[in-house]
């Protein structure tokens, strides 16, 4: 969990309050939802660093910039001519 935003404990108060009885309600199914939370939230955490380390090692290799910069701007292009024809 990102202990300092504030979106992420709206959502944990939202849970405790939607949900605090079906975990047993008061100190231990407050502390069960946020044991659940903190636990999704690491997990998210690590897989977005993993993906990121993936991402980032590839952006290095010159052979695949080479064919997804070109790729990337023809998806845009086609995009950018799609919503012209509609009128967006």
């Amino acid at each position: 969990m990102q202990w300092v935003n504030g979106k992420e404990w709206g959502f944990v108060s939202l849970y405790m309050t939607q949900f605090l009885d079906d975990f047993g309600g008061g100190f231990q199914g407050g502390f069960s939802i946020i044991g659940i939370v903190t636990a999704y939230c690491i997990f998210g955490i690590s897989a977005w660093t993993a993906f990121g380390q993936t991402l980032e090692g590839a952006f290095r290799s010159k052979k695949f910039t080479d064919r997804a910069f070109p790729v990337a701007g023809i998806i845009l292009v086609i995009i950018g001519l799609a919503a012209a024809m509609r009128g967006a």
